[in-house]
C-alpha cells in the first residue's frame, strides 16, 4: 500500500515536472478567458508543494490594471498570487481553477466621479464558458493574506480603508446562483463619508454568506455576523447591483454596549467622549433601504436606547448612573433627524431629565427640554473645563429651547427662536486658570426670554471686589452657541469695593530697578484684554475704588463698552473729600496702542492730595511735599498705552487750566536756589493767595506761559519749558519792594528799578540736581519781554490750530490776557 502511494505520488510529480510548461500555458490561457483587464507579471512558475495537495501556478509581482478606460491605475498589486488546480484533473487535462491565494499586496476598488467602476474585469460570457466541463471557476477557497483594501466612491466623497491579515472566501454554483462565503478578521482604518469619519481604527470580524444571482445582478445577504470591538451585529438583506442599484439591509445589535455605539459616531464626536467607559443594557436596530445610484442616497432608520446604563470617567472616578433613554435616528430623502426622549440619569445622586430633537444636520433645528438639579463640582468632575479650577456650588435649571441654529446669526431669524425657563446658581466659587484670586459666593437667579436672560439677582465676589447686577444679558444664547456673536450686558451695577490692583494684575511679576535702591524690586504687571464681542451699558454705583495709591469713593456714572471702546460718561467721583466730574474713554482695539482720553473737572481739592493719589504724576520735580492749597482744574488729556497699561510718553497731549488758592510752595528747590540772588527767608515757604495758569503738554514737553506768584514781600513771574526728561529752561522775573543791591556789573544789567520797586531778571536751566540760576542782562531782559509776547501769541496759536481729529484737545477754548500778564480761562 505504501509502495503504491509512493509510486502514485512519484508519477504525479513526474507528470507535473515534465509537463509544467504546458500546464502554465494552459492555465494562463484559461485565466485570460475570464479576464479582460491587462495583467503584468514579474515571474511565473509552477509549484506542486507551495499549495499542496494542489498544483499551483505562482505569479510573482503581479499587477492587474483597473477597468476604467485610459486609466493606468491598478486594481490589484501583489507580491504573490497562486492559481491552484486539482492535480488529478490536470492530469485529465481539465484545467479548473479551484483556489486563488493572494498575499502581500493591496487592492484599490473605486468608482470615479462619472460613475464608472474600476473592477469590471470579468468577461460577460465567462458564465457560459463554465458549462464546458474542461474549464471554469469552481472556487472552494479564495484567501487573502496581508492585504490592504481601499474603496473609493469619488462621486459620493466616500472612502473605506481596511487591512486583513487573513480572510477566507469561497464560491459555489448552485441552481443558477453563486453562493459566496466570507470569513475573516479586519482592522478598519476608517470609513469616510463626506467631512465625517467613522469606525476609526476598529477591530472587526465578519462571517458572511451571500447569494449572487448573475441574471438579476442581485446579492442576497444571508444571515451575516459582524463583530465590532466585541459587540455583535446581525445583518440580512438584499443588494441589487443592476442598472438601478438598490440596497435593503436590516441590522440588529446583539450583546452591544454603549461604548460600541459611541464608536460608530463620527470621529469628531467620538474623540470628545472616547475616554468614557460604559455599562448597561443597550439595544440597536436599524434598516438601510433605497437607491445606490449616483446622486442618490438610501434611507436610514435606526432605533436605539439603553436601560440602567452608566457612563464612567476612569481618571476622574465619576459616573452618570441609572441612565435610560429611547432614541431614533433617520435619514430620509437627505433629511436627517435624531431624537432622544425620556432621558433620565443621575450624577452623584442628583437627577437629570431631558428630551432632545435635532433635525436636518445641514440646517440644524434643535429642540431641547432640560430639567436638572446638580452639584457644580460633580459636573466639573465628570466633564472638566480646563480653565475653570475647583468649582463648587449648586445648579438648578429648567430650560426649553426650540429653533434653527442658523437663525441665531440674523436679527430676523432670532425672532423665530423660542427659549424660556429659569436658572438658579447658589454659592458658586471657582478659580480661573491665570488669576491669583478667587471667584466666590456667586448667587444668580436668571429667567430666559427668547435670546435674552434677565437677572432678578446677580451677586458675587471677585477677590476683594464685590459686584451686584440688576438687568439683562441680551443675545446670550447666540453668544454661547455661535462664534463671533455679540453679548450685550445692560444693567445697574453696584459695588461696595473695587480693587483694580487685584483685578488687573496678570499672572506674573516683572522686575525693575528703582532709582532709590538700584536693586531688583518686584513691580506688578498689569494686563487689560477686552473681548470684541462684549458690549456693556452699566449704570455704576461704587462705594470705594482703589488703584495703587489712587483711592476714590461715591462713584456714579455710566460705563459703556462697544467694539473695544470703553467709555465712562458723566462720572461723579469723591476724591480726597472733594467732588470731581469726569468723562473718559479707552480704545482697546489696537492692543499695543490703546488710546485714552479724558475731560476732568477738579474743584476745591487739596493740591497735595492730588499729587499723592496720582503718584506724583510719575515725576520728582514737584511733589505733594512741596505744594499746598486748594486746587481747581479743568484738564483734557490724550495718551496711548500698551497692553500692560504702560504709557507711551511720546504720545501724551494735554491742556490744563489750573488755579491754586491760599497755597504754599514749600522747600521747592528751584525757588530756594534764588536765595543766592535774593535775601528772603520766605523763599523756603512762599505763601500766595492765588495762582492761575494754563499749560500745554506735547512732544514730551510742558509749555508754561508766564505764571505770576504774588506773596506779601515779592511777586515772582515764571515762564518756560520743562521736558519729561526733567530738562528745565525757565525765565524768572522777581519784583522786590525792598532789595539790597549787590552792586555788581552783571546785576546792574539784569535788573530794572522803578518807583514801585526793583525787578530782577534771572534764568534757570539744567536737570535736577544740576540746576543753574544766573542773571539775565538788561538787553536780554528786553528780549525776554519780547519773547514773552511771542510765547503768548504762540500759545494762543496752539489752542486755535487744528490738530489731528483723535488728538484734538479743547478746540473752542477762548483765551484772554489781562494787564497783569495772568492767563485766565
Amino acid at each position: 500500500m505504501i509502495l503504491f502511494l509512493i509510486v502514485s505520488v512519484s508519477g504525479v510529480v513526474s507528470y507535473v515536472y515534465f509537463n509544467q510548461d504546458a500546464i502554465i500555458a494552459r492555465g494562463i490561457v484559461e485565466a485570460n478567458k475570464y479576464l479582460k483587464a491587462p495583467v503584468s507579471v514579474g515571474k511565473i512558475s509552477l509549484s506542486l508543494f507551495d499549495r499542496f495537495p494542489q498544483v499551483a501556478i505562482k505569479f510573482e509581482n503581479i499587477t492587474i490594471q483597473e477597468s476604467i478606460p485610459e486609466s493606468k491605475a491598478h486594481l490589484l498589486n501583489a507580491k504573490k498570487l497562486y492559481l491552484s488546480f486539482d492535480v488529478i484533473k490536470v492530469i485529465q487535462k481539465q484545467y479548473v481553477i479551484s483556489e486563488i491565494h493572494i498575499a502581500n499586496g493591496n487592492i484599490l476598488v473605486r468608482t470615479d466621479s462619472l460613475g464608472r467602476h474600476n473592477f469590471d474585469i470579468i468577461k460577460k460570457d465567462s458564465t457560459q464558458k463554465t458549462q464546458n466541463k474542461n474549464q471554469g471557476f469552481a472556487l472552494k477557497n479564495i484567501s487573502l493574506e496581508d492585504i490592504s483594501v481601499i474603496y473609493k466612491n469619488e462621486g459620493k466623497n466616500t472612502e473605506i480603508s481596511l487591512y486583513t491579515s487573513k480572510t477566507i472566501a469561497s464560491l459555489k454554483n448552485k441552481k443558477g446562483f453563486t453562493e459566496i462565503a466570507l470569513d475573516g478578521a479586519f482592522k478598519m482604518h476608517q470609513v469616510g463619508l463626506g467631512e465625517h469619519t467613522y469606525f476609526k481604527e476598529k477591530n472587526l470580524s465578519l462571517k458572511s454568506k451571500l447569494k449572487f444571482d448573475a441574471n438579476k445582478h442581485t446579492f442576497e445577504i444571508l444571515p451575516t455576523s459582524l463583530n465590532v470591538e466585541g459587540s455583535r451585529f446581525e445583518l440580512t438583506g438584499l443588494f441589487d447591483s443592476g442598472e438601478n442599484p438598490h440596497l435593503n439591509i436590516d441590522i440588529e445589535g446583539i450583546n452591544t454596549n454603549i461604548q460600541t455605539l459611541l464608536s460608530l459616531l463620527s470621529k469628531q464626536i467620538y474623540d470628545k467622549v472616547s475616554m468614557y467607559e460604559s455599562k448597561g443594557i443597550v439595544y440597536f436596530k436599524g434598516n438601510i433601504n433605497g437607491s445606490m445610484a449616483t446622486g442618490s442616497q438610501p434611507d436610514i432608520k435606526i432605533q436605539f436606547g439603553c436601560q440602567n446604563a452608566s457612563f464612567f470617567h476612569p481618571q476622574l472616578k465619576k459616573a452618570l448612573q441609572n441612565t435610560s433613554f429611547q432614541g431614533d435616528f433617520e435619514n430620509i430623502a437627505g433629511k436627517t433627524k435624531l431624537q432622544i426622549v425620556d432621558l433620565v440619569s443621575t450624577l452623584d445622586g442628583k437627577k437629570i431629565e431631558a428630551d432632545i430633537v435635532l433635525e436636518d444636520f445641514k440646517d440644524p433645528k434643535l429642540s431641547l427640554n432640560l430639567n436638572a438639579n446638580l452639584n457644580i463640582a460633580s459636573i466639573a468632575s465628570f466633564y472638566p473645563i480646563p480653565k475653570i479650577q475647583n468649582p463648587k456650588g449648586d445648579l438648578g435649571i429648567d430650560f426649553y429651547f426650540s429653533g434653527k441654529l442658523a437663525d441665531l446669526k440674523t436679527n430676523e431669524g432670532k425672532k423665530h427662536i423660542d427659549a424660556s425657563g429659569e436658572i438658579n446658581i447658589n454659592n458658586l466659587s471657582f478659580n480661573f486658570h491665570n488669576k491669583p484670586f478667587l471667584f466666590n459666593d456667586f448667587n444668580i437667579n436668571a429667567v430666559f426670554n427668547k435670546n435674552d436672560v434677565s437677572f432678578n439677582s446677580f451677586t458675587g465676589k471677585i477677590g476683594k471686589t464685590d459686584v451686584a447686577l440688576d438687568g439683562f444679558f441680551k443675545n446670550i444664547i447666540p453668544y454661547l452657541l455661535v462664534p463671533d456673536e455679540p453679548l450685550l450686558i445692560r444693567a445697574n451695577g453696584k459695588s461696595t469695593n473695587v480693587d483694580l490692583d487685584e483685578l488687573l494684575t496678570a499672572t506674573g511679576t516683572e522686575l525693575t530697578k528703582t532709582e532709590e535702591t538700584k536693586s531688583n524690586q518686584p513691580k506688578e504687571a498689569y494686563k487689560l484684554s477686552v473681548s470684541p464681542n462684549l458690549l456693556l451699558d452699566i449704570n455704576c454705583d461704587i462705594e470705594k475704588l482703589k488703584f495703587r495709591k489712587f483711592k476714590a469713593s461715591d462713584i456714579r456714572g455710566n460705563l459703556q463698552l462697544e467694539n473695544g471702546l470703553i467709555s465712562m460718561n458723566n462720572m461723579k467721583i469723591t476724591l480726597a473729600g472733594s467732588k470731581i466730574e469726569a468723562s473718559a474713554s479707552l480704545d482697546t482695539k489696537v492692543k499695543e496702542k490703546m488710546v485714552f482720553q479724558t475731560k476732568t473737572k477738579l474743584r476745591n481739592i487739596d493740591a497735595d492730595s492730588v499729587f499723592h493719589l496720582f503718584e506724583e504724576f510719575d515725576q520728582k520735580f514737584i511733589t505733594s511735599k512741596n505744594l499746598k492749597g486748594k486746587l481747581n482744574s479743568d484738564l483734557q488729556v490724550y495718551l496711548e498705552l500698551d497692553k500692560n497699561l504702560n504709557i507711551n510718553s511720546k504720545s501724551v497731549l494735554a491742556d490744563v487750566d489750573l488755579t491754586i488758592i491760599n497755597g504754599q510752595l514749600i522747600n521747592f528747590e528751584p525757588i530756594q536756589k534764588l536765595s543766592k540772588f535774593v535775601d528772603d527767608e520766605e523763599l523756603k515757604n512762599i505763601k500766595f493767595k492765588e495762582i492761575k495758569n494754563s499749560f500745554h503738554i506735547e512732544n514730551q514737553k510742558i509749555i508754561i506761559p508766564e505764571m505770576v506768584i504774588r506773596s506779601n514781600l515779592n511777586t515772582i513771574s515764571v515762564s518756560g519749558t520743562h521736558t519729561f526728561a526733567n530738562q528745565m529752561d525757565y525765565r524768572i522775573k522777581i519784583q522786590l519792594k525792598n532789595y539790597k543791591k549787590k552792586n555788581t556789573a552783571e546785576e546792574e544789567t539784569a535788573m530794572e528799578t522803578a518807583p514801585t520797586g526793583t525787578t530782577l531778571f534771572l534764568k534757570l536751566t539744567g536737570t535736577p540736581p544740576n540746576i543753574k540760576i544766573a542773571y539775565d542782562t538788561k538787553s536780554v531782559a528786553k528780549k525776554i519781554v519780547q519773547k514773552m509776547d511771542e510765547e503768548k501769541k504762540e500759545f494762543l496759536d496752539i489752542f486755535k490750530k487744528k490738530t489731528k481729529e483723535q488728538k484734538q484737545v479743547n478746540p473752542n477754548k477762548k483765551v484772554e490776557i489781562d494787564t497783569e500778564n495772568e492767563i485766565e480761562f
